[in-house]
């Protein structure tokens, strides 16, 4: 599982933008009882694809 400082890293935004993309429901991630945020490598993948391809269909 990934923290999401290790998914900011990983994605090269802030963590803040992370906490973002979660609450925008673009992100999948479990949360802890605590509140922690944990992420698998499969919700970031996920993200990765649907987002880049989201956002290149708005290029031109």
């Amino acid at each position: 599982m990934l923290k999401t400082g290790d998914v900011a890293k990983r994605l090269r935004v802030s963590e803040n933008t992370v906490r973002d993309y979660v609450n925008r429901g673009w992100l999948a991630c479990t949360v802890t009882p605590t509140g922690r945020r944990l992420f698998t490598d499969e919700d970031v993948d996920t993200f990765e694809k649907t987002y880049y391809e989201r956002r290149n269909q708005h290029e031109i």
